[in-house]
């Protein structure tokens, strides 16, 4: 019997014997591992409180696998084992194909296998310190039933998180501020519990290392509104990055080494460049790192210099022109060399009052708006995946709790956010785009259509075999004419998910795509299949078409 699966967590638990008055800042673990291909990788161990040190892995090869330990603390030291794996036994696509990896220039997530990998993901920023464990478990259930894949998470205290955390992650210095030095075991292993529950479900875990507010200068013309925690020094935040890949690497986790950043001010972004490079070097394998800016931040050239940048991730905030901002970030992302995937990891969130001096009266963006931003991130050049946020559930707020940060309006209860249509809308997305080679979309200016300002976004893979529409409303289209003719297969899609559409049908001519409600007892191949609404009960941004100009089936 195998001691663990492929790509499943397997510990290595010592007990220290030195007399260290602070473990965590003062003595390190490194398990030296040799794979049954002959590898030598090496994973660092962390403290989980009083003597008890841990070091988890995630072996990805099966067979017999040896360690030996290295450690400053003499009971660390010299220890040494071997375990045996099997082959992958999860149904979780994390776990059969490997985790998050960028296979070389491309626009393309995937698997350690290969495998590509389109990002769905929810936004959960305040979870770790403001969840309960039975909370999360609902939590988790429900999303990875969605289909989607990924939860963005900030590993410390999110500061315009709904009301008071129920953990705190540090110790308090005398005067009150955070110890960054003497971190609380119970804490972290809270959040391991998350990140472990999460990718049993099939879901990774992206983690903010070091939002904006625990560094020093980050940001500094929101200093009257945001309070600043910590700060973390270069030592400190080092030994937090370790800690973290110590902690969660083996579930599989991604690295964003900033949140809400301007990226900018050079205190705040040498603290940037020190986790990331900790977080690649600690792991045993490459990880994946990023930087989350904040949504008036494209990527700089700065920022695209570095060598630990895997993706590009913007976020085109929260104001109305969310979809345009989409669009600029996207393109600035895909100017860059060399060709990094590109994503939306923070488009407008339902529930959440549009921000801007010109809202007095609260207005907040809908399913629709969500919806549409989404399609139009994808479409216009974020073609790695998307994230999703429902004001609520991000700052994990409770019904019972006032809330009083910022001016983004009051939360709904996180169950209710939970259940926002706008959140399946996102995992239809993800669902019609899985038949295609998404990452290969590129941004093309919309076909002509009646009206004249129907079409919305567009994009087609290098070849224009696939073209995908959004159409903000029932419109005809003028279709581009295919190298080898018309196009041989065009259909509507409606990109609300099961249960909330309509059935659409294609009308030809020549080649023009117009659409139609089908008849009931209508047998066009072309259409999609949700059930019956009036056209006219739909509100803007619903529809989505795909065309398909040479052989196969469309979606």
């Amino acid at each position: 019997m195998p001691d663990v699966h492929a790509h499943e967590p397997i510990e290595i638990v010592l007990a220290a014997t030195g007399t260290s008055t602070n473990a965590y800042a003062e003595v390190t673990l490194d398990i030296h591992l040799t794979s049954p291909a002959g590898e030598a990788l090496v994973a660092p161990g962390f403290w989980d409180g009083g003597a008890r040190w841990v070091a988890r892995v995630a072996p990805d090869l099966s067979g017999t696998w040896r360690w030996r330990s290295a450690s400053s603390d003499p009971g660390l030291d010299g220890r040494a084992g071997s375990f045996e794996v099997g082959p992958p036994r999860s149904a979780s696509p994390w776990r059969i194909h490997g985790p998050l990896t960028v296979h070389g220039p491309g626009r393309a997530l995937t698997h350690a296998d290969g495998t590509p990998v389109f990002w769905l993901a929810d936004t959960v920023w305040a979870a770790p310190a403001h969840a309960t464990e039975a909370e999360w478990d609902r939590y988790v259930r429900t999303r990875a039933e969605q289909g989607y894949n990924v939860v963005q998470i900030n590993a410390l205290p999110q500061w315009d998180a709904s009301g008071p955390p129920l953990r705190e992650p540090f110790a308090r210095r005398p005067d009150g501020g955070d110890d960054v030095l003497r971190p609380d075991p119970a804490y972290f292993q809270a959040l391991e519990r998350m990140v472990a529950r999460a990718a049993e479900a099939g879901l990774m875990a992206a983690v903010v290392i070091l939002w904006f507010d625990w560094t020093p200068a980050d940001n500094e013309d929101w200093a009257g509104q945001v309070p600043r925690r910590g700060p973390f020094d270069d030592r400190s935040a080092r030994l937090l990055a370790r800690h973290l890949v110590a902690r969660l690497a083996a579930y599989g986790a991604c690295w964003i080494v900033s949140g809400d950043s301007a990226f900018r001010a050079a205190a705040s972004v040498a603290l940037y460049d020190a986790v990331a490079a900790t977080a690649r070097a600690a792991a045993p394998r490459r990880p994946v790192v990023t930087a989350h800016l904040n949504g008036s931040t494209s990527t700089s050239a700065e920022l695209n210099a570095r060598s630990w940048l895997d993706l590009h991730l913007f976020q085109s905030c929260h104001f109305l022109d969310s979809p345009a901002r989409a669009r600029r970030h996207a393109e600035v992302a895909r100017a860059f060399s060399p060709v990094r995937p590109v994503l939306n990891s923070e488009p407008c969130y339902d529930a959440l009052r549009v921000m801007g001096p010109d809202n007095e009266a609260g207005v907040r963006f809908g399913r629709d708006a969500v919806r549409r931003t989404s399609w139009v991130s994808i479409l216009g050049g974020a073609t790695a995946g998307i994230t999703y946020g429902a004001h609520g559930l991000w700052p994990w707020h409770r019904g019972s709790q006032a809330y009083g940060a910022m001016h983004y309006g009051e939360p709904l209860p996180w169950e209710e956010a939970l259940a926002l249509p706008s959140g399946y809308d996102l995992a239809r997305l993800k669902e019609l785009l899985a038949p295609l080679r998404w990452w290969e979309l590129e941004p093309r200016a919309a076909p002509p259509a009646e009206p004249s300002d129907a079409a919305l976004a567009c994009a087609a893979t290098a070849k224009g075999q696939e073209m995908l529409l959004y159409v903000t409303r029932a419109a005809s289209l003028a279709l581009p004419e295919a190298r080898e003719g018309a196009p041989k297969a065009a259909r509507w899609l409606d990109p609300r998910h099961a249960g909330h559409g309509v059935e659409l049908a294609t009308t030809r001519n020549g080649r023009r795509l117009g659409m139609a409600k089908r008849s009931s007892g209508s047998a066009t191949p072309d259409a999609v299949r949700p059930r019956h609404q009036a056209l006219s009960e739909l509100l803007p941004g619903n529809r989505a078409g795909s065309v398909r100009q040479r052989g196969g089936v469309s979606v």
